[in-house]
């Protein structure tokens, strides 16, 4: 019989771990409210460090449309900032932070930025994340389902009585959704087999 239940249980942890596995997001940016009234919004850039040892530099590439002409980072400790302006104008190309060879694990930089023009639905960014290893992971693919999802800012209007102002970049299936959802599915789906496992040795041990 402990071979029996010895036998269940492989095939209980084989299922589970047999399962896709959910992807993590690679790089986000979060804001806790929508524009201000001069359409300014504070935000958060989060970028997940998947070097072997150091992130280097994270870079974020704004858009062309809409222009954005403010982005006011905050000092972090660790990190140097750049801002590159779009052929020499006011609107921003690009902001890069450096590690200064103290920092490590994931990068997490407070930006205000703007102004983001009235009744704007999203704003839709790249980022580049490379390693102290010369490593480059681009984020710059349209779509949450893509394998490398570029950026894009969710915004709420101020006259929405929702105050969530969420961005959000997933690897595919990623979302928090999907993911309570697929983490359901597999204990389901390993339950199952546990339970069909059960079954057939039960009825093995009655011959």
């Amino acid at each position: 019989m402990n071979r029996k239940l010895a036998f269940a249980a492989i095939v209980f942890t084989t299922a589970v771990f047999a399962l896709p596995a959910v992807a993590g997001a690679h790089v986000e940016v979060t804001a806790d409210a929508p524009p201000a009234s001069d359409g300014l919004v504070v935000t958060k850039v989060f970028s997940e460090n998947e070097c072997k040892q150091q992130l280097k530099t994270v870079e974020l590439v704004f858009p062309e449309a809409p222009a954005l002409t403010v982005a006011t980072p905050v000092e972090v400790t660790g990190w140097t900032h750049l801002i590159t302006k779009r052929n020499g104008g006011d609107a921003v190309a690009s902001i890069t932070w450096t590690n200064a060879g103290t920092a490590t694990g994931d990068g997490n930089f407070p930006l205000s930025m703007g102004p983001v023009p009235a009744g704007e639905k999203s704003v839709k960014f790249k980022a580049l994340d490379t390693c102290d290893d010369g490593q480059v992971f681009r984020w710059i693919q349209d779509g949450e389902s893509s394998e490398f999802p570029a950026p894009v800012l969710a915004l709420t209007s101020t006259t929405e009585t929702s105050t969530d102002t969420k961005v959000l970049v997933t690897t595919e299936g990623s979302g928090s959704d999907s993911s309570s959802t697929a983490v359901v599915f597999g204990f389901v789906a390993a339950s199952l087999v546990l339970i069909g496992a059960g079954v057939v040795m039960f009825r093995r041990s009655k011959k």
